[in-house]
């Protein structure tokens, strides 16, 4: 009993919801004597889980590094990482951009449009104005490397012949551009 007559039972729920912990998953709540926990205070519903959420966070973790030197390439050492870091970040949940897709955006404004990209105001404003041509065109080099891939060379040769006096005009012209 408390102080004031009334029962607390805020101690009985503490004590029985101390055995129960959260997934950091699924977030279903789960036995703590069941739970995987690969380090302290850290609790999965099974190894297997814990895995599969390591194996998906590889390759993007591996796009942003890439991404993110890259920026730093462009940058140089007056990078604002804070600054540039939120400014990604704010790019993958509004746009739902993806980084493999932001670097391949940054690579086509510098290496096919050739402009340069104001450092003063961040990268967002590059990614989000040409995000869609670089993704339309990346795709397009995609394809035609699959069409040169499918295609099939002949090995035979063919011989053209011109017959050279039926057209004298041509000839005359022809001569004409030697010299």
């Amino acid at each position: 009993m408390c102080r004031s007559g009334v029962i607390n039972f805020n101690w009985i729920v503490c004590d029985i919801m101390s055995n129960f912990v959260k997934c950091r998953i699924c977030h279903k709540k789960i036995d703590k004597s069941t739970a995987y926990n690969p380090k302290p205070r850290m609790y999965y519903c099974s190894k297997d889980e814990y895995d599969a959420s390591r194996v998906k966070k590889t390759p993007q973790s591996d796009d942003n590094k890439q991404l993110v030197a890259y920026i730093a390439s462009i940058y140089g050492a007056d990078m604002n990482y804070p600054f540039i870091l939120n400014q990604l970040k704010y790019l993958r949940k509004t746009y739902n951009y993806k980084n493999k897709g932001m670097l391949l955006t940054l690579q086509y404004v510098q290496n096919v449009k050739h402009e340069k990209i104001d450092t003063r105001y961040g990268v967002s404003h590059v990614i989000t104005r040409f995000y869609i041509n670089a993704k339309k065109y990346y795709i397009k080099n995609m394809e035609q490397k699959k069409k040169i891939l499918e295609f099939n060379f002949k090995d035979e040769c063919s011989t053209i012949t011109v017959n050279q006096g039926s057209n004298k005009k041509l000839k005359n012209k022809i001569k004409a551009e030697e010299f």
